[in-house]
Formats: structure tokens, sequence, C-alpha cells
């Protein structure tokens, strides 16, 4: 079987932006040290994402919305034959997320 591929839509690359930005702003190294957990359970999501468990909110979607938690962030994706799409990385103590017109997660 060949490698999926990550993609990240722009909604998740602004949630990466913020949420360097959040924690950048108390703290530097905490922010560098965050990125890269997160970075690399992102990045072995090919090895094992089609085995994740749904997220909890994952009946509202046309598609099987997975979940990993990198604590306090939940990174919500779908996987396709050849992509594992990241849509949306949220803090854990926001409700769910809901579709948006395109059917990703807001």
């Amino acid at each position: 079987m060949r490698s999926r591929r990550i993609a990240f839509t722009p909604e998740a690359r602004c949630d990466l932006d913020r949420i360097a930005d959040f924690i950048a702003a108390r703290s530097p190294l905490n922010a560098d040290r965050f990125l890269a957990k997160l970075e690399q359970e992102i990045l072995a999501l090919p090895d094992y994402g089609a085995s994740v468990a749904l997220a909890p909110e994952a009946s509202e979607f046309s598609f099987k919305l997975r979940q990993i938690v990198v604590h306090p962030y939940r990174v919500l994706f779908r996987v396709n034959e050849n992509v594992i799409e990241i849509l949306h990385i949220r803090h854990g103590a926001r409700t769910g997320a809901m579709p948006d017109w395109r059917g990703h997660p807001t």
C-alpha cells in the first residue's frame, strides 16, 4: 500500500498560526516544543490514521471525521485514498465541531 500524503486545509493552517501565536505570546520556548510535538503526531498519521477513532461529533458529517488529541488540542482530519486531510485544529475545551457549507468542521 502506498503511503498517504498529508494536506492541510487553509482553515487548519490558520489554526496552527493562531495556536503558535497564542502560546508564543506567553512562552516562545513552549510554543516551539508544542508545535514540534504536534508536527510529530501529524506526520505519523500516514502510518495509522485510518485506524484512529472517530471524533465524537462524526455523526454530523457525511464522511468519517477522525481525531487525534495532542493535549489540549484536537486535530480533526479525514482519510482519503491518497491523502490525510487535516481539516481543523481546535482546543479540546471548545464545543464540538459542526459542518460548514462545504461539510468541513467549523
